[in-house]
């Protein structure tokens, strides 16, 4: 008896070593390689906008909230990449809205002279699709719609690189 209780105490233990090593089954992480989920979400003008890399365009989707302080000396960056390189690749600027509020996001848009796509993630189901946990965290896609990078906090210097590789 105290044999059989001894085995399947060991056998949870292994069992939950593996899903804490491996993730639950059915879950996934996403990564380089993997195709950028699609979404659509309301602007913070109240229309409607569509990712889908069906568009062929690199994309760059930026996860923010307006009280994050790497949030705000990011947005400048990506208002001059926008203006550099905004007929060729797609800009996307997504608020944790959960996290946030609408007006601080149109604040936040307006100071920066953002005029790319800022949408509004209010039920977090695109910041829970892209697996969220840290802003701000910056998605990297490819023409063909694969994840190229994701960086999470402060980007790398590279990235002005990586866009003129991009639309070369």
């Amino acid at each position: 008896m105290k044999k059989s209780i001894f085995i399947g105490a060991l056998l949870l233990i292994l069992v939950g070593i593996a899903i804490l090593q491996k993730g639950l089954p059915g879950s996934s992480e996403l990564g380089p390689g993997d195709p950028a989920p699609a979404f659509t979400l309301e602007t913070i003008d109240g229309q409607k906008y569509v990712y889908s890399h069906a568009k062929g365009k690199p994309a760059i989707i930026s996860f923010f909230t307006t009280w994050c302080d790497p949030c705000h000396k990011e947005a400048p960056l990506l208002v001059e990449w926008h203006r550099k390189y905004g007929s060729q690749v797609e800009f996307v600027f997504v608020n944790w809205t959960k996290r946030d509020d609408v007006k601080s996001a149109q604040f936040f848009a307006k100071d920066y002279g953002i005029w790319f796509p800022v949408v509004m993630d209010t039920q977090d189901r695109v910041s829970n699709q892209y697996q969220i946990q840290v802003i701000p965290t910056t998605y990297f896609i490819n023409r063909d719609g694969k994840i190229e990078r994701i960086v999470k906090g402060v980007r790398p210097a590279d990235t002005e690189a990586w866009l003129r590789a991009q639309v070369k």
